[in-house]
């Protein structure tokens, strides 16, 4: 039969049935001479067979080993290189089949080339396998939210309006996480389609008694309409208008055709007495009055400035209560009012913050301005001035500040403490004083990103690397809570030389007014006086010329 194969072409059926004899020859007797001499000769063609075929395949290795060489470092898309890849390799076990020789050198290069062609694709096959897996821990930690919900609405009253949302959300966030290995993933998705299964049954049951109910509610309505009294049925329909509201929400596909039933027999009760009709149409005009009263008063409040603006903004929830306790409006106007009505408390809130930002802006002015008086008095107290040049520059501070009535936070405190301070200054370093205010300067340079002037330039430098070893960066950027906390550094630093201070003072100025500001930050502290400007300007211009008086006479002497 082996022979016989051979001759048909069929080497591999031949060289199977050669390996069957061999088998069985150990339990055979010992071969006649004549069959050894058969087995001989069909080993010897089938030894030729394989020489003749490994001639004739080895081009075809050497092909394959090239080809699967260039796949190294391809840019092809993982599957598909993947694929490439493998059918090589299953041409070379094609190949490979029935020859003498197994060529071991370029089988290894062979195999050392699918191994580095291949990386890219292990990597992105481990990348995958390790999604499947996040996705698959992700899923389990829906589901185990999910049962959670579902443990908690198992009550007599659950949370409809929350167990319509989870069952519109649960799904999207589920099907987010995708993909999952199918059978890793299996028992996961037959109990989270369980468990939605359950909630939407449960929706479900609770949606057919809504519909149940307001088809009753409509059955109610339509015999109203053969009643004689019509005055009771007016006040019945309210009733059942009320006991509609508080009933749950039907299916979307039967919520407007019920409504509309349900509307329509109420308007029918409505116009069934023209009387009845005029006083529903005088509470809608009523309404809209109210309506029209809250938005005039809202436009009135956001259109004024100052205390008025704050004490109307103050009544913004009363407002909005009172709107949304007004009943039905007009139909065509009721839109309008409540568009009008936003519109005017939007300004309100708006005109509220700007007033606020103006007053941190104002606050912040009024206490520089006192800090200019302070240094004043202090750098009268230093040079030695006159008792009475001192008390008058004194006396000038505690009037300027008793007449401000808005600080910035801690900004009052600040400000007497400094003053209480000026009188008793004595030994005083005026250059660490100087290098302090000249170190504020530079900070906020660094903040506002403006240019230091090249004497403090060092300055800048040893700042930035002191930040730096900090582990606090540039510093650039700084919010306002940092900004105002520079204010308030300036303000205890104390008095140096007029000149040196005013020409400090311009150059922190400058860095000052490219600050942020949050108008969400409480404005200002209240004082002890008025908020007159005119007055205030006044006491500003005053300040800023006994301050010059007084530092002129400290010079002289």
């Amino acid at each position: 039969m082996a022979n016989a194969a051979l001759s048909d072409g069929g080497t591999q059926r031949a060289a199977g049935l050669r390996r069957a004899i061999e088998e069985k020859l150990p339990a055979a007797a010992v071969l006649p001479a004549f069959l050894s001499r058969q087995v001989q000769r069909l080993d010897e063609k089938l030894n030729e067979l394989k020489q003749w075929k490994d001639y004739a395949v080895a081009p075809k290795r050497l092909e394959l080993i090239v080809e699967m060489e260039t796949l190294i470092g391809s840019t092809e898309k993982p599957r598909v290189l993947a694929d490439r890849i493998k059918h090589l390799q299953q041409e070379w076990r094609t190949i490979g089949k029935g020859i003498a020789s197994e060529a071991p050198e370029e089988w290894e290069r062979f195999q050392q080339a699918s191994q580095a062609a291949y990386q890219p694709c292990r990597e992105y096959f481990e990348a995958q396998s390790k999604l499947r897996q996040q996705n698959l821990d992700k899923r389990k930690a829906v589901l185990e939210r999910l049962i959670a919900f579902e443990a908690t609405q198992n009550g007599d009253n659950p949370d409809w309006r929350l167990l319509a949302g989870v069952l519109n959300d649960a799904p999207k966030e589920w099907r987010r996480y995708f993909p999952v290995d199918r059978e890793a993933g299996r028992a996961a998705q037959e109990e989270f389609e369980g468990a939605m299964g359950r909630l939407q049954a449960k929706l479900d049951a609770w949606h057919e008694r809504n519909v149940a109910d307001k088809q009753s509610l409509i059955k109610r309505a339509r015999h109203l309409l053969t009643q004689e009294d019509s005055r009771e049925a007016i006040d019945a329909v309210k009733r059942l208008q009320l006991l509609w509201k508080e009933t749950g929400p039907a299916p979307s596909a039967q919520s407007q055709s019920l409504w509309n039933e349900f509307r329509e027999v109420c308007d029918a009760v409505y116009q069934k007495r023209q009387q009845a009709y005029a006083e529903y149409t005088a509470g809608l005009e009523a309404n809209k009055l109210k309506a029209a009263a809250l938005c005039e008063e809202a436009e009135l409040a956001a259109a004024s400035s100052g205390v008025p603006l704050l004490e109307g903004a103050a009544k913004i929830p009363e407002w909005r209560s009172a709107f949304d306790a007004l009943g039905e409006m007009p139909r065509t106007e009721a839109r309008g009012l409540h568009d009008r009505f936003e519109r005017a408390i939007d300004l309100c809130k708006a005109r509220v913050a700007q007033q606020q930002v103006r007053d941190t802006e104002q606050s912040f002015t009024n206490l520089f301005e006192a800090s200019r008086s302070v240094a004043a008095y202090e750098w009268a107290v230093l040079r030695g001035a006159e008792s009475s040049d001192r008390e008058t520059l004194k006396q000038s501070a505690e009037s300027f500040i008793a007449g401000v009535r808005q600080w910035p936070k801690e900004g009052l405190k600040a400000i007497r403490d400094s003053l209480a301070q000026s009188g008793a200054s004595a030994d005083v370093d005026l250059g660490a004083r100087e290098r302090a205010l000249r170190l504020l300067c530079v900070r906020g340079e660094i903040r506002s990103e403006i240019s230091t002037p090249a004497e403090d330039e060092a300055l800048r430098r040893e700042h930035q690397v002191q930040r730096l070893m900090q582990g606090m960066g540039q510093g650039v950027g700084a919010d306002a809570g940092e900004w105002n906390a520079m204010a308030l550094e300036w303000i205890r630093i104390g008095a140096v030389a007029p000149d040196l201070h005013d020409s400090l003072r311009e150059r922190f100025m400058r860095c000052w007014e490219k600050r942020p500001v949050d108008s969400s930050e409480p404005a200002a502290v209240l004082g002890d006086g008025g908020n007159h400007r005119n007055s205030q300007d006044r006491r500003i211009g005053n300040t800023r010329r006994h301050g010059r008086d007084a530092s002129n006479a400290g010079n002289r002497r």
